[in-house]
């Protein structure tokens, strides 16, 4: 039997749902002793070094800062896993030593995907802690380098600058992304208090995706759904194979992506994205042969969030819209050029010529050489 020291808080979701993933890969048949402290942040180090004494073969640990008692266990001789990160970075830490955090940067481009899927806005907006943490300037970070991609840049209130002062300066309809739900909390406040809409003159979202806080928000908070029950299973998978001996030159750090975007109705009754179903079909009619995947990464939203969005309001798929505006395109070539079909269809976004017969016949009822020939062509034209 293994004995396995766990050093998480509770007080938050986060920390609840790694214990959560934690002590599920556990009961999935490992045959480990579990010792439990809680609020790692107000442990003293002569504890931490008491609960070594009495025999540990591994130690999975979650701090919010760098303390004395997080400094002991860099000099402890048993595999650690760090779920977060006080430090910053992995400097300094030993080979047995596993540190886990969540992808900080991706979920601020998950952010921007987002809103860039919803809306035209015209500012959009980055709320931080009130205390200088690392993850909040990544989340930051993140936000601002997938917008600045398509001309877009991201405010961000002055040191000191009062909430409803910075609110009221946004250009709208804003788009306000938040480090975390308490933090989206706080402006959901702010913004009823100075009779702010949300979200048709400010769309909010925050992080972590708290059912509790973002339930009891008016209106609900959408929120970025960071996967803690992963991190929390991942940390455990680490500390088994650190245990078993398993090999490693230096300190591994792994990052856990957020799962994606719950909505709820801070962000859902944005108006429609209109001007993002208008930059696609533009991309499509200058790209025939794009993709579903060329689309979405030229417009920088997701697959699913485009695929949602155009469904929503142009009321196809933009699959469908694809294979219908290439077969009006190539229908157009056949009869106004003397390009030989194999040309036209890999004009047409098509590997052979036999796939593009094959796609032509379903969707235009007859042979591409027929419709040379003049036969009808069922399929009309896109505008």
């Amino acid at each position: 039997m293994k004995k396995v020291l766990v050093v998480s808080t509770i007080k938050g979701i986060a920390g609840r749902n790694c214990l959560t993933g934690i002590f599920d890969y556990v009961n999935s048949g490992r045959d480990w002793s579990i010792r439990f402290l809680q609020d790692p942040d107000d442990i003293a180090p002569e504890i931490m070094r008491a609960a070594v004494r009495e025999g540990v073969d591994g130690i999975v640990v979650s701090y919010n800062r760098r303390t004395r008692s997080f400094e002991e266990l860099l000099r402890i001789d048993v595999p650690v896993v760090q779920v977060h990160d006080p430090c910053g970075d992995s400097a300094g830490l030993r080979p047995r030593f596993a540190l886990l955090r969540n992808d900080d940067i991706r979920v601020g481009e998950v952010a921007a995907e987002y809103f860039r899927s919803k809306g035209a806005f015209r500012a959009y907006a980055y709320l931080p802690t009130d205390e200088h943490t690392t993850w909040s300037d990544l989340h930051r970070d993140g936000f601002a380098n997938a917008l600045a991609r398509y001309g877009e840049t991201v405010r961000e209130p002055a040191p000191d600058e009062p909430l409803a002062d910075f609110l009221r300066s946004l250009p709208r309809p804003a788009a306000l992304f938040c480090a975390t739900d308490p933090v989206a909390l706080n402006a959901v406040s702010a913004c009823r208090r100075l009779r702010l809409a949300i979200p048709a003159q400010i769309a909010i979202l925050g992080v972590d995706d708290d059912e509790m806080l973002c339930g009891a928000s008016r209106p609900p908070l959408s929120s970025v759904h960071t996967d803690d029950f992963g991190l929390g299973r991942l940390a455990a998978r680490e500390l088994d194979r650190l245990m078993r001996g398993g090999r490693q030159k230096g300190p591994v750090v792994l990052r856990v992506p957020p799962s994606g975007v719950t909505e709820r109705d801070s962000t859902r009754a944005v108006p429609p994205a209109g001007h993002l179903i208008r930059e696609a079909l533009a991309f499509i009619d200058s790209n025939p042969s794009a993709g579903v995947a060329d689309v979405a990464r030229h417009l920088g939203v997701s697959h699913s969030l485009l695929r949602r969005r155009f469904r929503e309001i142009h009321g196809s798929s933009l699959r469908d819209e694809i294979a219908a505006r290439r077969m009006s395109l190539a229908v157009r070539l056949l009869r106004e050029t003397d390009e030989p079909v194999a040309r036209i269809a890999k004009r047409c976004g098509f590997a052979s010529a036999c796939r593009f017969n094959h796609a032509f016949r379903q969707l235009v009822g007859a042979a591409p050489l027929a419709v040379r020939n003049g036969a009808e062509a069922r399929l009309s034209p896109r505008p």
